[in-house]
């Protein structure tokens, strides 16, 4: 039996880290991924959108790019929310999204718009894993203390939702999202109630590269870090 998935994009048009970013391309690269249909069993494509103060005006963007990238296999479904908790809070608004509407869907791969898989199959080590382990969310990369968890550090992965549900049931939340709106507490305690009563995972026998701004007096540049180890490239920073 083939595992399918929900796809789920946290989403912003609005300013990146250091002004980084063309509003629309990133939501652009991912609907143009389901139009050509590269991306393996996405049984339905979820994109929440961290609206911006012109709410309107984002809501008229989405359907226009929806819409010039149709025809899709599955219609995307779009979620809008007030900006707050980054790409965190998005992921959580339609992991709630899909308990309550989609009961039916085992799995969900959470990513941001400015990540991209680079091969159909991306899905499949994300899911072996939390199958053989019996996790709760496999990460692309775990910051891990010897063997003790620490966070999700490369937070894009895929997250098991009849474990989300109890969650949920337990706490009204499935996510521990930091009051103080910081991106990097958000980060780094978003798993943890989760963590309290399942295996969090990560795939760092894999190779993950990432993006880390730097400033200079006079620029501000990007430069393509890597972490994790030698076993292929599951998904890249578009930028």
């Amino acid at each position: 039996m083939v595992d399918t998935y929900a796809y789920i994009v946290a989403c912003w048009y609005g300013p990146r880290r250091m002004g980084l970013g063309r509003a629309g391309h990133y939501i652009e690269s991912h609907l143009d991924a389901l139009h050509r249909k590269v991306l393996d069993n996405v049984v339905l494509p979820v994109f929440c959108i961290n609206t911006q103060n012109d709410r309107l005006k984002d809501i008229q963007v989405t359907r226009e790019l929806i819409d010039k990238y149709r025809p899709y296999d599955v219609e995307p479904q779009v979620v809008y929310r007030a900006n707050d908790h980054w790409s965190y809070g998005a992921w959580q608004e339609a992991i709630i999204w899909l308990l309550n509407n989609r009961p039916d869907i085992k799995y969900a791969m959470l990513i941001e718009d400015d990540y991209l898989p680079v091969r159909p199959d991306f899905a499949v080590p994300f899911i072996q894993s939390l199958k053989h382990y019996n996790g709760a969310f496999c990460c692309q990369y775990i910051w891990l203390d010897g063997e003790k968890f620490v966070s999700a550090s490369i937070s894009n992965g895929m997250i098991d939702l009849d474990k989300a549900r109890t969650i949920f049931n337990e706490h009204k939340c499935v996510f521990m999202l930091s009051p103080d709106e910081t991106q990097w507490s958000s980060q780094r305690f978003f798993v943890n109630l989760m963590a309290n009563k399942y295996p969090i995972l990560g795939l760092n026998n894999y190779t993950h590269p990432f993006s880390e701004t730097y400033i200079t007096e006079t620029s501000i540049y990007k430069k393509e870090l890597i972490r994790g180890g030698t076993a292929g490239v599951l998904l890249r920073p578009l930028e």
